[in-house]
């Protein structure tokens, strides 16, 4: 049944179906639109392709940043190092290596490797440290080396050693057999491990660890000698010293400003240990002070 202004199926007022061929009218339109558009169809495209395009090149150029920054920070601590006055650890050197060269050369490579991680993974030395790395580290490490080795010490105990300094030096220059090295924060123990690695060190071990924390050894296995660079209290520094190392071995403590200070505010320390002497290391008032266990 069918209505008025309702066209009968079949009728000539019927519309034509979807997908069908389309009339010369509606073609008309399509191609007066897509000439329309057709710039900025192309355009959009354009920029769509672009975009794709830069986008690896940004990651490249931000790896090639990474890069030339790593570059930059190896000119830079290389510069750092070819500054220093290494020649002034030479006598130090010649009384205790027989070979002077190649001890200097395995110093310098330590010293790369630090200031590498110092300014790239965590800090070891302070930044002001950087330009006077062997004025005020490497120093105080190596002059006081032939005194540590004339007393015949065999196995070391180093409390607190950080980025490596008196022991990693002292151990390249062949002071000792043994060396333990006792350090508690982690970043430290990580870079100890690396120099361990790099520099072929077979003679060093690192304790991630609290001295305090440790258990006293059995006699037969306790140090012949123990050293510490500016760490605890002397006093306190002694009392832990004294659990490692047996009678007649020996303490060699690192000291600053604060060492008659120290040395006087407590006494409990004489009655495990003589003061045996000091010497002057360095350039900046630091002595090393030899006890002698009880």
């Amino acid at each position: 049944m069918t209505g008025p202004g309702r066209p009968r199926h079949g009728g000539s007022s019927a519309r034509p179906r979807r997908g069908g061929p389309p009339d010369a009218l509606t073609r008309g339109r399509r191609a007066a639109l897509g000439r329309f558009r057709g710039p900025a169809a192309k355009g959009a495209q354009r920029s769509r392709a672009e975009a794709v395009s830069n986008a690896p090149v940004r990651r490249d150029r931000g790896r090639e940043h990474t890069r030339d920054r790593g570059r930059e920070h190896r000119g830079d601590f290389s510069r750092a190092l070819a500054r220093q006055n290494w020649e002034s650890l030479t006598p130090a050197i010649l009384r205790v290596s027989k070979d002077p060269e190649g001890s200097l050369a395995r110093l310098k490579e330590f010293a790369a490797l630090l200031l590498e991680w110092n300014g790239g993974v965590s800090n070891l030395i302070s930044r002001n440290d950087v330009d006077r790395i062997v004025e005020r580290h490497f120093s105080e490490s190596v002059e006081p080396a032939h005194w540590l080795a004339a007393s015949g010490a065999k196995r070391w105990l180093d409390l607190g050693s950080g980025g490596g300094f008196p022991a990693i030096p002292l151990a390249l220059l062949g002071v000792g057999s043994q060396w333990t090295l006792v350090e508690s924060r982690r970043n430290k123990t990580l870079f100890l491990g690396k120099c361990i690695q790099e520099l072929s060190i077979g003679n060093v071990r690192v304790v991630r660890d609290r001295i305090e924390n440790l258990p006293d050894p059995d006699p037969a296995a306790r140090f012949d000698a123990f050293t510490s660079r500016a760490t605890l209290p002397l006093e306190e520094t002694l009392d832990q010293a004294a659990r490692f190392v047996g009678r007649g071995g020996a303490a060699f403590l690192w000291k600053g400003s604060r060492r008659e200070q120290e040395m006087q505010a407590g006494r409990r320390w004489k009655d495990l240990w003589e003061l045996e002497g000091l010497l002057g290391v360095g350039s900046a008032g630091t002595v090393v002070a030899r006890f002698t266990r009880r």
